[in-house]
């Protein structure tokens, strides 16, 4: 059985600037892992540290606070 290797294309320097003019790294486009510590520095924003406090929650609470974030982008969407 052989197994299957992923190609890979070249990129190029203008490719590089290119995609970090987009905000994108290369490894998020290529799918590979971005190793620990070479990510963005600063801290945490508040709004992704509470994100991820949601994602740790039972499925249930998850489901409730995501209705009340819909209903209040709704509500600032009418008006």
């Amino acid at each position: 059985m052989r197994s299957i290797v992923p190609v890979r294309a070249a990129v190029t320097p203008e490719d590089q600037a290119f995609y970090r003019q987009l905000g994108q790294r290369i490894a998020e486009l290529l799918e590979e892992p971005i190793p620990k510590g070479t990510s963005r520095r600063g801290p945490t924003p508040t709004l992704q540290r509470q994100l991820e406090q949601v994602a740790l929650l039972p499925r249930a609470r998850q489901k409730m606070i995501n209705e009340m974030l819909e209903a209040l982008i709704n509500q600032q969407q009418a008006s």
